[in-house]
Formats: structure tokens, C-alpha cells, sequence
């Protein structure tokens, strides 16, 4: 047993039943996973100005200056900036340090919104979700990576970088580490949660069993670029990964 552990080199191996057959298990159907973006500004010369007046005097400025330039009346400095939440304004210079202050608010916010809303539309999609941003390499990938190619479709220069939908699913049964958390996609098994990560993951999975519900979660493919000279292994990272506080 030591000897087969050390020929295959992987950290956990999966069981087979008394009868030396290949274990028999089915895959649930994945959920679709929501396809969704940051929502796009518009191009600076369509953005609307949030005010048409000085910001020293308050003169009405016709034409709406595009760059920084003099106010006609008071001759103060106007300088133009374009806003996160898509709009232009309008800046004196003692305002500039706030203003760049204001603005990078605005935009984490806005960073911040889109993710809760991701994260919901996972979440009723089917897919499990950790509130804590909690990302995970799967170990063991060096013995699945026929696997990760095909599902990556293949090599090239770039490398892959693909959305996928995994499946955690636990194996009391294997032999090397009964707190064992397979890792598959589309059926085919590319690796496993690590041991440290795991004892996070247990009192989660054991949940979903009881309750009949598969472990569904978003995970990126990688890797697997090629050159002339050189090649790039695959990897893969499960996403935004919940724990037992999750459920």
C-alpha cells in the first residue's frame, strides 16, 4: 500500500468497493452559471455634467468647458474630472484632494454592490457561496491534467482563464484520508480540496448530505499555456468557498 501511495504520488486516492469494480456514482445536472458584468460607463464625450456653473462664483458656464480652463467671470481655475458613477464635474482646486477621496468611495461601492449582487444571483442559481471572499487551489491537480485540458479545450500561448461549475463531494470510504473532498467538473474528478481546507468544508458537506443537496460552487481553470520553448501546467481555484457558517 505504502509502495502504490508513493508510485502515484497523489494525496488522496479514491476507494473502490470488495469486489475490485470501479465505484458506480451519478452526477446531478449543474446549475447555469449567471453570466454577469460591471455595468460599462459611457464614453466620456456622452456623459452628462452634474453641474453647469462655476465652482468658484457659480456663473452659468456656457459652453461646458471640456478641459481644465479659467472661468470667464471670476478667472478661477476649472478643472474637469470624470466621475465613477458616470458623470462630469466640475472641480476647484481646493476641492481636487476630496474630490479624488469622494470618488475612489464611489467607486468600492460600487464594486462592493455588484458583488452582493453576484453573490445573490449564485446563490439562487444554486450554487453555495462564502461571505468571505474565500478562494482555494485545489491540490493534486498535477494528476488530473489530461482532464484539465480537455475541459479547458485545450493549449495555447495565452493560457486558460474559464469559468467552470465543481462538484464537492465527500469520500469517508478513501483510504488515504477519510476527511477526503473530491473536486469535480462535468463528471470528471481534477483534483482535491487540501487537508487544512478541508476541516472548513466537513461540518459544511455533511449538511448538504443530510439534506440531499449536491455541493455546487464556481471554480476558474488555468494555466495550461505553451510556446516554442515551454509549457504551463493547469490549475484550478474554487471560488468565493463557504464553510460550515455558510448554511
Amino acid at each position: 500500500m505504502g509502495f502504490l501511495r508513493r508510485l502515484l504520488g497523489a494525496d488522496h486516492v479514491k476507494a473502490t468497493p470488495a469486489s475490485g469494480q470501479p465505484r458506480q456514482t451519478v452526477t446531478p445536472t449543474p446549475p447555469e452559471l449567471p453570466r454577469m458584468r460591471m455595468p460599462e460607463l459611457p464614453p466620456k464625450a456622452e456623459r452628462p455634467y452634474r453641474s453647469s456653473v462655476c465652482p468658484t462664483c457659480a456663473a452659468e458656464l456656457s459652453p461646458l468647458p471640456k478641459a481644465k480652463k479659467a472661468c470667464p467671470g471670476c478667472h478661477a481655475a476649472i478643472y474637469v474630472k470624470s466621475s465613477s458613477d458616470g458623470y462630469i464635474d466640475l472641480i476647484k482646486e481646493s476641492d481636487l484632494e476630496a474630490w479624488d477621496v469622494s470618488d475612489r468611495q464611489r467607486r468600492s461601492a460600487a464594486f462592493e454592490l455588484f458583488e452582493a449582487q453576484e453573490r445573490a444571483a449564485l446563490k439562487a442559481a444554486g450554487f453555495l457561496v462564502g461571505e468571505s471572499g474565500w478562494s482555494v487551489e485545489v491540490t493534486g491537480e498535477s494528476h488530473y491534467q489530461h482532464a484539465l485540458e480537455r475541459l479547458a479545450g485545450g493549449r495555447n500561448e495565452q493560457g486558460a482563464h474559464l469559468e467552470v461549475v465543481a462538484l464537492l463531494a465527500r469520500e469517508p470510504s478513501n483510504r488515504w484520508d477519510k476527511n477526503a473532498i473530491r473536486v469535480e467538473v462535468q463528471g470528471e474528478t481534477v483534483g482535491y480540496i487540501g487537508r487544512a481546507e478541508c476541516e472548513g468544508v466537513q461540518p459544511l458537506l455533511r449538511k448538504l448530505d443530510a439534506q440531499g443537496r449536491p455541493a455546487w460552487v464556481r471554480a476558474t481553470i488555468n494555466g495550461g499555456w505553451v510556446n516554442t520553448n515551454s509549457s504551463g501546467s493547469f490549475g484550478i481555484v474554487l471560488d468565493d468557498l463557504p464553510d460550515e457558517h455558510d448554511v
